[in-house]
């Protein structure tokens, strides 16, 4: 823009501050971000900081990414503390994500998404007393956890998948696909990562309720019904879910998507995540 004599605004600086974010560029960030004023002498905005905390957040610099949002010269919201509160999930830091996860409780007391951030912080650390008492604080204010559920089109009609629910009419053949899928990763090295989900059970049933969320039940259906389709071999699986893709489900699309050497799109409620040839687009960090 710079060459073509265009000035860049104040737009342009969330795209390339985002950019470098996901990128892990963390010092072109700050460099960028510094610039807005001292170079092209606009204001910062908002956006402009939950940029660097999420640049700051990504790169292991929490306690900067905590003093950033309690010094810009805008009221911190959720989506600051959020912020944080994923990173901390990233780093395992559960003191700060604490931290985070009360104040995103106090600015927005109906959204689920901190607890659960919270007790996956916990359990991933071994607290499973501290795991207990997010659950106990979830049921004392309301809070509820929704069920996992995503959608797929085909043949104009959607196909809804709920986590655990075998009701589709072609269950059996889709759970035939995802054991051939498992079978196919784990030869690539796949293990199952089962340190985040909360039920005490044993590590057999927890690999079960993994195998049965919903985007895998989908992304299996897919990839089913997409191999008939020879007008487009390379079509890719397309994907809608109403909640995170847990590091799991993350771990075994990137593995599927490198093993029938396909494109597969999940947005869940997050963002969008393309996974081709073994990679996400997120670059691990939603």
């Amino acid at each position: 823009m710079k060459i073509e004599g265009i000035d860049p605004d104040g737009v342009t600086f969330v795209s390339v501050l985002s950019a470098c974010s996901h990128e892990g560029l963390m010092k072109q960030s700050r460099r960028y971000f510094l610039s807005i004023a001292g170079d092209h002498g606009l204001d910062h905005r908002k956006e402009h900081y939950c940029c660097m905390v999420d640049s700051l957040g990504r790169s292991g610099r929490l306690d900067l990414a905590e003093e950033l949002i309690t010094t810009m010269p805008f009221r911190p919201d959720g989506v600051e503390w959020g912020m944080l509160l994923a990173a901390c999930k990233l780093h395992r830091d559960g003191d700060r994500g604490a931290r985070a996860a009360e104040r995103v409780f106090d600015l927005d007391p109906g959204n689920v998404a901190p607890y659960v951030l919270l007790a996956n912080i916990y359990a991933v650390l071994g607290k499973h007393d501290q795991v207990a008492a997010v659950r106990r604080m979830m049921i004392a204010r309301g809070v509820k956890k929704q069920p996992g559920v995503s959608v797929i089109r085909h043949d104009g009609s959607l196909h809804r998948f709920v986590a655990g629910d075998l009701s589709h009419p072609r269950s059996p053949e889709i759970i035939a696909e995802l054991d051939r899928l498992s079978a196919g990763i784990k030869e690539a090295g796949y293990v199952p990562d089962t340190i985040e989900v909360l039920h005490h059970v044993a590590e057999e049933s927890k690999d079960e309720l993994l195998c049965h969320h919903s985007e895998r039940l989908a992304i299996a259906f897919g990839l089913m019904v997409i191999q008939d389709d020879r007008a487009n071999p390379r079509k890719p699986v397309r994907v809608l879910k109403n909640l995170r893709v847990c590091s799991d489900c993350h771990s075994f699309t990137k593995l599927v998507s490198k093993l029938v050497v396909r494109k597969i799109i999940v947005r869940d409620a997050s963002r969008f995540h393309h996974f081709e040839h073994g990679k996400c687009s997120c670059g691990d960090y939603w």
